[in-house]
Protein backbone atom coordinates (compact mmCIF):
# COMPACT_ATOMS: atom_id res chain seq x y z
CA UNK A 1 0.00 0.00 0.00
CA UNK A 2 3.17 2.14 -0.54
CA UNK A 3 2.30 3.62 -3.16
CA UNK A 4 -1.22 4.95 -1.79
CA UNK A 5 0.54 7.09 0.33
CA UNK A 6 3.09 8.77 -2.38
CA UNK A 7 1.26 12.66 -2.89
CA UNK A 8 0.04 13.05 -6.29
CA UNK A 9 2.93 15.18 -7.51
CA UNK A 10 5.02 11.76 -6.86
CA UNK A 11 2.55 9.07 -8.22
CA UNK A 12 1.75 10.86 -11.44
CA UNK A 13 3.53 10.87 -14.47
CA UNK A 14 1.33 14.13 -16.36
CA UNK A 15 1.76 17.68 -16.18
CA UNK A 16 -0.06 19.02 -13.13
CA UNK A 17 -0.86 21.83 -15.74
CA UNK A 18 -3.46 19.63 -17.49
CA UNK A 19 -6.30 20.17 -14.99
CA UNK A 20 -8.40 17.33 -17.05
CA UNK A 21 -6.16 14.86 -15.86
CA UNK A 22 -5.01 16.45 -12.72
CA UNK A 23 -8.90 15.68 -12.07
CA UNK A 24 -8.74 12.06 -13.36
CA UNK A 25 -5.99 11.58 -10.84
CA UNK A 26 -7.73 12.62 -7.50
CA UNK A 27 -10.80 11.03 -8.78
CA UNK A 28 -8.34 7.60 -8.97
CA UNK A 29 -6.86 8.84 -5.37
CA UNK A 30 -10.42 9.01 -3.77
CA UNK A 31 -11.28 5.58 -5.27
CA UNK A 32 -8.18 4.13 -4.24
CA UNK A 33 -8.53 5.84 -0.63
CA UNK A 34 -12.05 4.90 -0.03
CA UNK A 35 -11.18 1.19 -1.29
CA UNK A 36 -8.56 1.48 1.40
CA UNK A 37 -10.51 2.31 4.23
CA UNK A 38 -8.90 5.74 3.77
CA UNK A 39 -12.14 8.07 4.01
CA UNK A 40 -11.06 11.26 4.85
CA UNK A 41 -8.40 11.00 2.25
CA UNK A 42 -10.99 9.84 -0.18
CA UNK A 43 -12.90 12.96 0.46
CA UNK A 44 -10.63 15.16 0.30
CA UNK A 45 -9.74 14.14 -2.95
CA UNK A 46 -12.93 13.58 -4.37
CA UNK A 47 -13.56 16.88 -3.78
CA UNK A 48 -11.21 18.21 -5.75
CA UNK A 49 -11.69 16.37 -8.54
CA UNK A 50 -15.13 17.37 -8.35
CA UNK A 51 -14.94 20.66 -8.85
CA UNK A 52 -11.94 20.40 -11.35
CA UNK A 53 -14.49 18.35 -13.34
CA UNK A 54 -17.13 20.50 -13.15
CA UNK A 55 -15.39 23.74 -13.80
CA UNK A 56 -14.34 21.67 -17.62
CA UNK A 57 -17.92 20.06 -18.22
CA UNK A 58 -16.44 16.69 -18.15
CA UNK A 59 -19.48 14.43 -17.28
CA UNK A 60 -18.19 11.39 -17.45
CA UNK A 61 -14.86 12.34 -14.40
CA UNK A 62 -17.29 13.79 -12.59
CA UNK A 63 -19.46 10.83 -12.86
CA UNK A 64 -16.82 8.89 -11.62
CA UNK A 65 -16.39 11.06 -9.03
CA UNK A 66 -19.69 11.15 -7.30
CA UNK A 67 -19.90 7.33 -7.75
CA UNK A 68 -16.26 7.16 -5.78
CA UNK A 69 -18.13 9.75 -3.20
CA UNK A 70 -20.82 7.77 -2.66
CA UNK A 71 -18.73 4.20 -2.01
CA UNK A 72 -16.52 6.19 0.55
CA UNK A 73 -19.78 7.65 2.15
CA UNK A 74 -20.87 3.85 2.09
CA UNK A 75 -18.08 2.30 4.00
CA UNK A 76 -17.45 5.35 6.16
CA UNK A 77 -21.16 4.00 7.58
CA UNK A 78 -22.74 7.36 5.74
CA UNK A 79 -25.22 5.99 4.07
CA UNK A 80 -27.59 9.03 3.75
CA UNK A 81 -25.12 10.68 1.99
CA UNK A 82 -23.95 7.74 0.21
CA UNK A 83 -27.76 7.49 -1.57
CA UNK A 84 -27.37 11.28 -2.15
CA UNK A 85 -24.37 10.75 -4.42
CA UNK A 86 -24.71 7.60 -5.94
CA UNK A 87 -28.04 9.08 -7.50
CA UNK A 88 -25.93 12.16 -9.10
CA UNK A 89 -24.04 9.77 -10.66
CA UNK A 90 -26.60 7.46 -11.95
CA UNK A 91 -28.37 10.79 -13.11
CA UNK A 92 -24.70 11.66 -15.08
CA UNK A 93 -24.32 7.88 -15.95
CA UNK A 94 -27.94 7.70 -17.70
CA UNK A 95 -27.31 11.07 -19.50
CA UNK A 96 -24.14 9.62 -21.07
CA UNK A 97 -25.46 6.59 -22.09
CA UNK A 98 -22.76 4.69 -19.79
CA UNK A 99 -24.92 1.89 -19.00
CA UNK A 100 -22.17 -0.68 -17.54
CA UNK A 101 -21.78 2.04 -15.21
CA UNK A 102 -25.13 2.82 -14.31
CA UNK A 103 -25.63 -0.60 -13.24
CA UNK A 104 -22.79 -1.29 -10.99
CA UNK A 105 -24.50 2.68 -9.31
CA UNK A 106 -27.67 0.96 -9.18
CA UNK A 107 -26.59 -2.47 -7.63
CA UNK A 108 -24.32 0.03 -4.68
CA UNK A 109 -27.82 2.37 -4.57
CA UNK A 110 -29.63 -0.86 -3.78
CA UNK A 111 -27.30 -1.95 -0.91
CA UNK A 112 -27.68 1.30 0.36
CA UNK A 113 -31.20 1.57 0.61
CA UNK A 114 -31.22 -1.52 2.15
CA UNK A 115 -28.97 -0.27 4.26
CA UNK A 116 -31.45 2.21 5.66
CA UNK A 117 -34.51 -0.10 6.13
CA UNK A 118 -36.06 0.99 2.58
CA UNK A 119 -36.35 -2.26 0.83
CA UNK A 120 -39.02 -1.36 -1.64
CA UNK A 121 -36.56 1.02 -2.87
CA UNK A 122 -33.70 -1.70 -3.08
CA UNK A 123 -35.68 -3.54 -5.07
CA UNK A 124 -36.26 -1.32 -7.69
CA UNK A 125 -32.93 -0.12 -7.68
CA UNK A 126 -31.36 -4.29 -7.87
CA UNK A 127 -34.47 -5.03 -10.36
CA UNK A 128 -32.80 -2.59 -12.88
CA UNK A 129 -29.34 -3.23 -12.24
CA UNK A 130 -30.21 -6.90 -12.60
CA UNK A 131 -32.00 -6.20 -15.84
CA UNK A 132 -28.82 -4.11 -17.26
CA UNK A 133 -26.55 -6.99 -16.15
CA UNK A 134 -28.63 -9.46 -17.95
CA UNK A 135 -28.76 -7.06 -21.18
CA UNK A 136 -25.25 -6.46 -20.70
CA UNK A 137 -24.31 -10.53 -20.27
CA UNK A 138 -22.83 -9.80 -16.85
CA UNK A 139 -23.99 -13.32 -15.68
CA UNK A 140 -22.13 -13.18 -12.53
CA UNK A 141 -23.02 -9.40 -11.45
CA UNK A 142 -26.75 -10.66 -12.21
CA UNK A 143 -26.73 -13.81 -10.12
CA UNK A 144 -25.41 -11.41 -7.51
CA UNK A 145 -28.34 -8.94 -7.09
CA UNK A 146 -30.53 -11.98 -7.98
CA UNK A 147 -29.39 -13.66 -4.51
CA UNK A 148 -29.19 -10.01 -2.99
CA UNK A 149 -33.10 -10.15 -3.79
CA UNK A 150 -33.74 -13.15 -2.19
CA UNK A 151 -32.43 -12.43 0.78
CA UNK A 152 -34.26 -9.26 0.93
CA UNK A 153 -37.67 -10.93 0.28
CA UNK A 154 -36.61 -13.65 3.36
CA UNK A 155 -35.44 -10.49 5.39
CA UNK A 156 -38.65 -8.55 4.68
CA UNK A 157 -41.08 -11.61 4.88
CA UNK A 158 -39.44 -11.90 8.53
CA UNK A 159 -39.89 -8.91 9.61
CA UNK A 160 -43.77 -9.24 7.91
CA UNK A 161 -43.96 -12.46 10.02
CA UNK A 162 -42.85 -10.85 13.41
Amino acid sequence: TEIYTLSLHDALPISLDDTMRQGQAYTSMAWFSARLGRHAEASAAADAALALHRRHHNGFGEADTLYSMGYADQHAGRPTEAADHYRQALTLYRNLGNANEEADTLYRLGQVHAALGAPESARTAWEQARALYRAQRRAKEADRVEADLVDLLASDMGHKAG
